[in-house]
Formats: structure tokens, C-alpha cells, sequence
């Protein structure tokens, strides 16, 4: 009898110890676990649940946003929380991918770069493959690009998506479909007290550092700017500068209220020139550009057509970017033009209306 005793404690023991160790997935994370199943199930990727004691768990990580901690067949994902309650829901999502992507799939960073310069991979990180090619991750999650990575994740022969493909972009836009509705013409360097003279332009604020002043379009211009299928093209000069800058915060929207933030900057330090975007307030993207530079004279192009936005330098297509529902909180106008100038020459500011 007493041996009988012994082994329903144990066998009591047993299913209570497996109990306690089942998956832990609170409310703020279980969302996204749950998209990531799903995902994996319309692309007919079969992960088997019951294989794996998954926990979520926060740490004040020093170094990391996340990581995805193996032992004793636990999975552990840690996040930090600071990191977490700074992020959005796509930057949430993406985040729980990731680390399900090495806890779940048994994946490595994947450093590798499209076309355009951005990450092949949401997998992207330290130490991973084709780590020469970057050093940092480089993609914009949201829009009609999630689908790629989503599917890239599963899928590591997914072929390279459409709006990567910047070598092979054929403009299919003529001038001749091109109408100018408002033109700011400058020259001479660009300077503070040449643009408070212009009854167009006037001064946002004026940064700590020499020779650098950020302005606005006034009324006139953003209403031309919020049209449909418009370009804005600025034309530039260096001057004999080391360093110098030209830089733009455009804020495209559609009809329906859906409003994106871009931060468009060109760089020059010395002999080398980078392209950097940050779209929605989130670090993107950063390219070097240097051999789509000329000599003397340049021109950046910003065009919207429906809900596409596309980057230009000199006729070359840089970046392709749809305008997708975000929370607009810190974006202050629909439509608004801020740009700023360190060190060049710009000789006119075009806006131009797109017949298509």
C-alpha cells in the first residue's frame, strides 16, 4: 500500500512540475506569438508547439533589446522593457519575429543587403551572415514591405521584392508630364537673410552650430504640396567644405488622413556621401551614395504618386517607400516642407505637378 502511495506522489509530482513548466506568454506579448503562428501557417511553415517550453520574460538588458535565451530546453525570449514600451505595434511585432525567428526556427543574424541597400532580413544583427556588408540594421518594417520580410523569414529563398530593385527602375514619368505650380528660385548661398526677404520662405528655427538655419514653406507652398502625384526637386552645389548638408522633413499624406513623417538627409564628410532616411521617427536607413555624386551641379527629387513616395539623387532611384497607416502623434502638418543647409548652394526649389 505504501508503495502504491509513493508512486501517485510521484506521478502527481511529475504532472504538476510539467504544469508549472508549460509555456508562460503573458497578455502584452501573446498578440504578436500568436501573429507569428499564424504567419507561419499561411506559408505552411509547421512548428510544433508542444516541443517547445516558450517564456517571455522583461530584463534591464545593458546592451540588448532583446535576445533569445536556450537552456535546458527552456526558450526564454528577454526583452528590455524600456525598449519595449518605447515601440509601436509594428515595432513590437517585429521585435517578437525576430526572436521567435533564432528561439523558434533556429535562425542566425542575416546581414545580407538588397538592391537598395536595405537589410535583406529582419534577422539582421551583430555577427551574422554577410557581415561585411553592414554593420547595422537597415529596413523600414512597415506598408507594403512587412509582407517581404514576413515572408523572408519563413522562407529564406523568397526572391528580392519589386521596390528593391533600384538598378533596374526604368522612370516611366516623361518631363513633359510634368507641369511646375510653384517655383522658389535662390542665387546665391542660401542664408538667413536672403530667405526673410523672400515673401515664400521664413525662418522654423535656427540650429546651434554655424552656418546651419532650417526653414519652412510658408501656406502658399504646403497647399501645393498637399496635392496628388506631385515632385519636389531641388537643385545643389558644394562649397569648398570638408563637410556639408543638405537635409528635408517631409511630411506626405493621402485623402483618407493616413500621414507619414520622412527625414531625408544627404551628407557629405570629406569624400564620402550618405544618404540617411528616417521614416515615421524610426532609424532606417543609411547608404553611401558617393558614386551618384557629381562634381558640380546636383539635384534631389521627392515624388508621390498615390501612395507611393520615391527618392531621387541626379535621375538615380534610391529608395521606394508606401504611405501606410501610423500613429501621427509627433507630426505636427500634413504636407509640410522643413529643410535645412550646411555648407551649400541651393539654386531653386521646384514644385511640380504629375500628369499621369
Amino acid at each position: 500500500m505504501l508503495k502504491n502511495i509513493s508512486i501517485f506522489v510521484l506521478i502527481l509530482f511529475s504532472l504538476i512540475n510539467n504544469s508549472c513548466e508549460k509555456e508562460t506568454i503573458s497578455s502584452e506579448f501573446a498578440p504578436y506569438v500568436n501573429k507569428f503562428f499564424e504567419e507561419a501557417k499561411k506559408r505552411n511553415v509547421k512548428i510544433n508547439t508542444e516541443s517547445h517550453k516558450l517564456f517571455f520574460t522583461y530584463s534591464e538588458l545593458q546592451d540588448e533589446t532583446s535576445e533569445c535565451r536556450i537552456t535546458s530546453g527552456k526558450k526564454n525570449v528577454v526583452i528590455n522593457r524600456v525598449v519595449w514600451e518605447y515601440l509601436n505595434e509594428l515595432g513590437r511585432e517585429k521585435l517578437v519575429f525576430h526572436e521567435l525567428g533564432h528561439c523558434l526556427l533556429g535562425l542566425s543574424h542575416i546581414n545580407c543587403t538588397l538592391q537598395d541597400g536595405s537589410s535583406q532580413s529582419i534577422m539582421c544583427g551583430v555577427q551574422g551572415i554577410c557581415s561585411g556588408d553592414v554593420s547595422y540594421c537597415f529596413y523600414n518594417y512597415g506598408g507594403i514591405k512587412r509582407d517581404y520580410y514576413v515572408d523572408f523569414l519563413f522562407n529564406d529563398k523568397t526572391p528580392a521584392p519589386w521596390w528593391s530593385k533600384v538598378d533596374e527602375f526604368k522612370d516611366p514619368i516623361a518631363t513633359s508630364q510634368k507641369n511646375l505650380i510653384h517655383n522658389e528660385n535662390f542665387n546665391d548661398t542660401l542664408s538667413l537673410n536672403f530667405l526673410k526677404k523672400s515673401n515664400i520662405i521664413s525662418q522654423k528655427e535656427t540650429f546651434n552650430f554655424e552656418n546651419v538655419s532650417a526653414f519652412k514653406l510658408k501656406k502658399v507652398t504646403e497647399e501645393a504640396l498637399n496635392q496628388d502625384n506631385i515632385e519636389i526637386k531641388t537643385d545643389f552645389k558644394f562649397l569648398n567644405n570638408d563637410k556639408a548638408n543638405i537635409n528635408f522633413l517631409w511630411n506626405p499624406y493621402l485623402k483618407d488622413g493616413t500621414l507619414n513623417s520622412y527625414y531625408i538627409g544627404f551628407i557629405k564628410n570629406k569624400k564620402s556621401f550618405q544618404f540617411v532616411l528616417f521614416i515615421n521617427f524610426n532609424a532606417s536607413y543609411s547608404f553611401d551614395v558617393s558614386k551618384f555624386i557629381n562634381s558640380d551641379n546636383n539635384t534631389v527629387r521627392l515624388r508621390k504618386v498615390g501612395n507611393l513616395c520615391y527618392i531621387f539623387l541626379n535621375n538615380r532611384l534610391l529608395y521606394i517607400q508606401d504611405i501606410y497607416p501610423f500613429n501621427t502623434k509627433n507630426i505636427i502638418e500634413k504636407g509640410a516642407l522643413i529643410f535645412s543647409v550646411d555648407n551649400m548652394n541651393i539654386d531653386n526649389i521646384d514644385i511640380l505637378k504629375l500628369n499621369l
